[in-house]
């Protein structure tokens, strides 16, 4: 899907359309056990996982239909983005909501992986704005889609328990059992994509995890 499916979009393109505009989301995880801890679009991909390899292959997709037949294919490579939709196995969704049900009472515990695995976490509607710059702007290219910041999985931890009013030291354990996605050590550089189009994220990591708590807590509303 993210790599044979493309590629008949791309050739669709080239027959049919070729003035028309193609945005694909790439992931960090092209860039697999990347050597330096920050990544940007010179990183040389190395993708760790068959996700990782799709991606990357899409990305090359794009590259070869830009310079063999001109077309505007560009490429964003998206670090973690987050929102209320995200399903409850990823992080973000974990974390808020086991501060919300521990200060309801309604559970006791929150496991998770290594509290010091980092990432560069965003917030989704800021990445959608970097995707429609991408779009609109003067030549199609691969772009890293990132805020370049460092957390910890304690630091999203920390702020999430303390915007909810309750001591994460308490309730947060390190279960060395739950399995880490290969993904290790990936912050981006979003530089170019700030110098081309003039992005940046309006929204910074302690908001961004206010912003899911609100939604959550809305959500718990509805029910």
């Amino acid at each position: 899907m993210n790599l044979l499916s493309l590629v008949y979009w791309l050739e669709g393109i080239r027959q049919v359309s070729p003035s028309t505009r193609l945005f694909y989301a790439a992931s960090s995880h092209v860039f697999g056990e990347a050597a330096s801890e920050v990544q940007d679009e010179s990183t040389p991909l190395n993708p760790g996982s068959l996700y990782g390899l799709t991606k990357a292959g899409g990305m090359l997709a794009c590259r070869m239909y830009r310079q063999s037949h001109g077309l505007f294919a560009s490429t964003g490579i998206l670090y973690n983005h987050e929102s209320s939709l995200r399903p409850v196995g990823f992080l973000s969704k974990k974390v808020v909501r086991g501060a919300l049900e521990i200060r309801a009472g309604l559970r006791k515990q929150l496991a998770l992986g290594s509290l010091s695995a980092i990432g560069d976490w965003g917030y989704a509607a800021d990445y959608v704005e970097a995707m429609h710059r991408i779009l609109n702007h003067r030549r199609s290219d691969d772009f890293v889609v990132a805020t370049g910041e460092r957390h910890t999985v304690q630091d999203f931890v920390r702020v999430a328990f303390e915007l909810v009013g309750v001591d994460w030291k308490r309730y947060v354990i390190e279960d060395r059992s739950i399995p880490l996605r290969k993904n290790p050590g990936h912050i981006g550089n979003p530089a170019k994509l700030m110098r081309e189009t003039g992005w940046r994220p309006s929204v910074g990591f302690e908001d961004m995890i206010r912003k899911l708590i609100e939604a959550e807590e809305k959500a718990w509303r509805r029910i």
